[in-house]
């Protein structure tokens, strides 16, 4: 029978922000979006349900698992990155060039290569392709909505409840409960 026990999957959010040549990529668009309605009582966990963006910030992302990582959440929104070129059909394949390379700032330290670091609560992530002028990195970093931690305190409508109580795992687990207790009671 019912344990009285649920599992809570993690919820937390991060920052992070795509510039090419000084043009920050806007991922707002509902492509890129995971469909926080499309909740299911299936235990089936798909890449999307782990890490997504929702409500049209293209800024924030929303974590849902454990081992989530950097690489994870490109492939959910189809951008191919590696160390030393980006591939996004509408862009097409950018490598490290003689004029241009690929960076990668995370959480204000400059790193060759973090996509398969996990993402942690409120990190920041700056992919940027471009030469190598420190003050416009800089300015790109800045530029990145500092509000994961603002998410982190709020009821996500994107975990389909799982963090409110009165989600649909309350509504279910009541459910389960009223039929034990009906069918003990004949």
């Amino acid at each position: 029978m019912y344990s009285g026990l649920k599992y809570v999957p993690p919820h937390y959010h991060a920052n992070f922000a795509i510039y090419i040549q000084w043009v920050k990529i806007d991922l707002s668009a509902d492509e890129f979006m995971e469909d926080v309605a499309a909740c299911s009582l299936s235990w089936v966990v798909y890449p999307q349900s782990r890490v997504h963006m929702h409500n049209n910030d293209d800024d924030s992302i929303h974590i849902h698992a454990y081992g989530v990582s950097w690489e994870h959440f490109f492939n959910n929104i189809w951008y191919n990155i590696w160390s030393d070129f980006i591939y996004w059909e509408s862009v097409g394949l950018l490598q490290n060039n003689e004029n241009n390379s690929l960076q990668f700032v995370l959480n204000w330290e400059k790193l060759d290569f973090p996509v398969f670091n996990l993402i942690n609560s409120e990190d920041t992530l700056l992919v940027y392709y471009w030469n190598e002028d420190t003050q416009n990195l800089n300015q790109a970093y800045n530029s990145i909505d500092q509000d994961a931690v603002e998410y982190n305190a709020k009821y996500d409508p994107g975990s389909c409840g799982w963090t409110n109580e009165n989600s649909i795992t309350v509504l279910v687990t009541d459910l389960l409960k009223s039929f034990s207790s009906e069918w003990h009671k004949h």
